[in-house]
């Protein structure tokens, strides 16, 4: 089996697209206007037939950092733009904090330990995936997508730490029978999952955010949204919150001192994961009034 994954090396919640005569470049979200310039500059050379990327930048973009700027500057107040932003910064957090916590995982020996934690381990390793997953589906707008994957991550970590209190194997249960155990150590998982639940089953409730009437009385489904991408990256917080507790909770013999728990029952209020994600969310709330 060839498991060489350089190809999938990208994290694409880490990309932008800028446009060039229609087409999509993807490139870093931190891309520079010179950067910018440049690039498109070479592109036209390529598509006019110049010999030259420096006459190109002299006819064709003189005034762009300029203009871009400007077309910046303006864009600033518009309410995609503040979304987008929002995003970045909260998959930026995300990501910074999850790589911390696989650093520490990927530095455990579970040789010695019980069948039940090393296959946590795994569970938890696993998760990689499912969060650079849930970072590409929020940048490209796929809400729904992204609302089922979390749904599933909630499940498996709440399975992690079920199991990690079992002896062996056998005493496994169904990962969906997992959350009543969850809610003794993190209250809010049960009425999350819920939540969770009746967006991906797409429950009476949730039907104005897949369809909507236009202004011409015609019946249009959505497929994709920034908006509600927003509401999933916040969500996505959560998720990191809980990826983070329940993973001191259940490697506490390895870890020295504590971040997000105070000890086995009780959570740290002051947590980082908690306060940035009540500052997110206040950011969020503002921008919906």
């Amino acid at each position: 089996m060839n498991i060489n994954q350089d190809r999938f090396s990208v994290d694409f919640g880490e990309t932008k697209i800028i446009w060039n005569y229609g087409i999509p470049i993807i490139v870093p979200v931190n891309f520079s206007i010179e950067q910018e310039k440049y690039l498109k500059a070479a592109l036209t050379t390529i598509q006019y037939g110049n010999v030259s990327v420096d006459n190109t930048l002299k006819t064709y973009f003189k005034d762009f950092e300029k203009n871009e700027k400007i077309r910046f500057s303006n864009s600033k107040d518009n309410i995609n733009y503040k979304y987008d932003s929002l995003i970045n910064e909260i998959l930026k957090f995300q990501k910074q904090t999850f790589e911390k916590m696989s650093r520490k995982l990927l530095k455990y020996n579970f040789v010695d330990d019980l069948e039940s934690i090393s296959f946590c381990g795994l569970i938890f390793k696993r998760l990689i995936s499912s969060f650079d997953a849930s970072r590409n589906l929020i940048k490209q707008g796929f809400y729904f997508e992204t609302y089922s994957l979390i749904r599933q991550m909630l499940e498996q970590i709440a399975f992690a730490y079920n199991i990690s209190g079992k002896d062996n194997f056998e005493e496994f249960i169904s990962p969906t029978k997992c959350i009543s155990s969850l809610k003794d150590f993190y209250p809010y998982s049960g009425k999350f999952y819920g939540l969770l639940s009746s967006k991906t089953h797409i429950d009476k409730s949730q039907i104005e955010r897949f369809f909507y009437v236009d202004e011409n009385g015609e019946g249009q489904i959505i497929l994709r949204s920034l908006q509600y991408s927003m509401e999933t990256a916040v969500d996505l917080l959560i998720i990191l919150d809980l990826y983070c507790c329940v993973f001191e909770y259940i490697f506490k013999d390895k870890i020295s001192k504590y971040q997000f728990i105070e000890n086995e029952t009780t959570l740290n209020e002051k947590r980082i994961t908690r306060v940035f994600y009540h500052q997110i969310f206040e950011k969020y709330r503002t921008l919906n009034k």
